[in-house]
């Protein structure tokens, strides 16, 4: 089953079921994927519902910083519950140590030593990791790795 099969199910599930909390988090997805789908004018493949939920998720995180600054606490609870649940959709995500063992098996096969090696180092990861990583984690260890020398 495809991953907007799967929202549309799980949107009629929660309808059915009358769970409320889980179906105002689908049908913003619901919402997201349908704009997106109508600004680009193609229907989405998994990979580009992927990323969609990866931004949400993102936007869900930079709210929680500043929930937490305003020590709001129901509304963290919330925006926590969310991100639970879009992460749902995602594909099982890879430890550190394990993106960290590509990142230096790819500074080894590259030969790459140095900052400017950043840009070929991503090339290389980012299409194998795709939706199985967090990018800005990608970004954080190919930095490290090549400081490293």
């Amino acid at each position: 089953m495809s991953l907007k099969a799967r929202v549309q199910e799980d949107m009629k599930t929660f309808m059915k079921n009358k769970d409320s909390a889980s179906l105002t988090v689908v049908r913003m997805l619901w919402s997201a994927l349908r704009k997106e789908e109508i600004d680009s004018r193609t229907d989405l493949s998994d990979e580009g519902i992927q990323s969609i939920i990866l931004k949400m998720i993102k936007q869900r995180e930079e709210t929680l910083t500043f929930l937490r600054q305003d020590n709001r606490v129901e509304q963290i609870e919330t925006n926590e519950s969310e991100i639970r649940f879009l992460k749902g959709y995602l594909p099982e995500q890879m430890s550190e140590d394990k993106v960290k063992s590509l990142v230096m098996e790819a500074k080894a096969n590259l030969g790459a030593s140095t900052a400017k090696d950043t840009g070929k180092m991503m090339g290389t990861l980012i299409p194998q990791l795709k939706g199985k990583c967090d990018p800005s984690l990608l970004a954080r260890l190919v930095k490290e790795a090549l400081n490293a020398n």
